[in-house]
């Protein structure tokens, strides 16, 4: 009785042009985007740091007096590329108590808070670093507007 032994005789398969159908674990592809897609994705990190440590130093005395404080006021925010003083794009920030709010377009803010694109999109690529560690985050046009309103 012949034995005869299979060989393997898969051809390799033709490499088609273009990118890669996988990247490498921890990796990860982001496409441009809108300039409303950025600034909501952002205010949604904001957002998630916020909900994450409400009950913590310093978020729960800032919500506290926040609250209080921004009732029926908006905060403008302009971004810029280069310098601040050439923002290309306005939004307008409201916070309802728990969270924040934010529109497209300018709209009478009590307050202007100018932050360079390549801030925002680099909260929006990592946002669980600053989810985790929301001091990383820029603050300040709320530290500032509380300032003011103890002055």
């Amino acid at each position: 009785m012949a034995t005869h032994k299979r060989q393997n005789q898969s051809t390799p398969t033709p490499r088609v042009p273009g990118p890669p159908l996988a990247l490498p674990s921890g990796m990860a592809t982001r496409h441009p985007q809108t300039p409303d897609t950025l600034f909501n994705e952002y205010i949604g990190v904001v957002n998630r740091a916020i909900d994450t440590h409400q009950n913590q130093f310093p978020f729960q005395q800032m919500l506290k007096v926040g609250e209080k404080l921004t009732k029926d006021r908006k905060f403008g925010a302009a971004v810029y590329k280069d310098s601040p003083e050439h923002p290309h794009d306005y939004f307008t920030i409201s916070f309802d108590g728990h969270k924040l709010n934010a529109e497209r377009g300018k709209d009478a803010p009590a307050l202007e808070w100018k932050v360079k694109q390549e801030y925002l999109e680099n909260v929006v690529s990592h946002p669980d670093e600053y989810v985790k560690n929301p001091l990383k985050l820029d603050l300040n046009w709320v530290k500032s507007r509380l300032q003011q309103s103890f002055s």
